[in-house]
């Protein structure tokens, strides 16, 4: 008689004990963040005072930051070849194009190393700033029971990890300078201002499209479409300096915008995603303030230079924010090295 309740009281609770796909689920990230804890504090029972496993961690943040570092300089050199070596392609223009009739002001606002020092240095501070403060301020409780030797080790792994970060900045910027280049040589868009530089001011330009037109037995402009082609490799410009006529052929896309917007957007999404002070993070508003204002001005005077369209800035603009996302989330779900109190 005792036997049926015995069966039937642990029928009802073995549903109790039985691992549901959430349990489980939730088990194995549980099991995740714990792995990923152990880098770094050596605090848990696996890996306490062995230094073995200790070595082993520091050999892996090293090798991430030399194969981060080797990218970067691959990367680095295939851009200078490209803006600096592959001639751009050379497409015609015409007489009628209001566009490219804009006058040449001269000096620019904002110099090309102007804004490349501007953007290194917003996203080499962001980072620098954000990493100190988490590691100063969000100690682990227990961190003064740790022996001397497991401190070194931390220092040493979080050394590792703030250089991680900071090369992934530089190869944000290099990144997005690689794709700007290759833009630039292969469209060869004309900037607002190339037909004052290619014939050296405006009567150079008038006088050679009314010289065509003549040519055409046209004496009004308007309302002709006269497209002038580049036969080869000659070009009709009469301005002396070639480079800087081959420069008027590289407006798309911006690569002053390029040069501080991804490393700016970069800074920003770090600063709100990865510091963790919350006093901090309210104080931090004023500098991305200031980020944004910079950023906005630097893209904003290519325009009032003549130097660029606006689908120029926009698209520079949006490349930059993409690269961003992209190195910020490969840091993110791929850093081994990322210290357990940062998670």
């Amino acid at each position: 008689m005792d036997t049926p309740r015995r069966s039937q009281k642990s029928r009802a609770v073995t549903p109790e004990v039985t691992a549901t796909p959430n349990n489980t689920e939730q088990s194995r990230m549980l099991g995740r963040d714990a792995e990923r804890s152990r880098y770094l504090t050596g605090d848990t029972s696996r890996s306490e005072g062995s230094a073995v496993e200790r070595k082993k961690e520091r050999r892996s943040g090293l090798a991430e930051v030399m194969m981060l570092f080797f990218y970067l300089i691959c990367v680095a050199i295939v851009a200078v070849v490209i803006n600096f070596a592959v001639p751009v392609h050379k497409r015609g223009f015409s007489c009628s194009d209001a566009e490219i009739m804009k006058p040449n002001l001269g000096e620019q606002t904002v110099p090309s190393w102007a804004s490349l020092l501007t953007g290194l240095l917003i996203v080499m501070f962001s980072v620098l700033a954000t990493d100190i403060i988490n590691f100063c301020l969000d100690k682990p409780p227990d961190s003064d029971k740790k022996s001397e030797e497991q401190k070194k080790h931390e220092k040493k792994m979080m050394l590792y990890f703030m250089l991680k970060n900071l090369i992934v900045g530089a190869c944000v910027y290099a990144t997005t300078m690689l794709m700007v280049g290759i833009g630039k040589v292969v469209v060869g868009e004309l900037r607002p201002d190339f037909l004052e530089v290619c014939f050296g001011g405006q009567k150079g330009y008038l006088d050679f499209c009314r010289e065509q037109l003549n040519k055409m037995n046209v004496s009004d402009v308007s309302g002709v479409p006269l497209y002038i082609p580049v036969e080869g490799d000659k070009d009709v410009c009469t301005t002396a300096d070639k480079k800087e006529v081959e420069d008027e052929r590289k407006s798309f896309p911006s690569g002053h915008t390029a040069s501080v917007c991804a490393p700016a957007m970069f800074a920003l999404i770090y600063i709100n995603l990865e510091l963790r002070n919350t006093f901090v993070r309210v104080m931090s508003f004023m500098w991305q303030f200031f980020v944004i204002a910079v950023t906005l001005w630097i893209s904003v005077s290519r325009i009032g230079d003549n130097k660029h369209h606006m689908r120029d800035v926009a698209t520079s603009a949006l490349l930059s924010l993409g690269v961003a996302i992209i190195f910020y989330l490969f840091l993110r779900f791929h850093n081994t090295s990322r210290p357990s109190k940062l998670n």
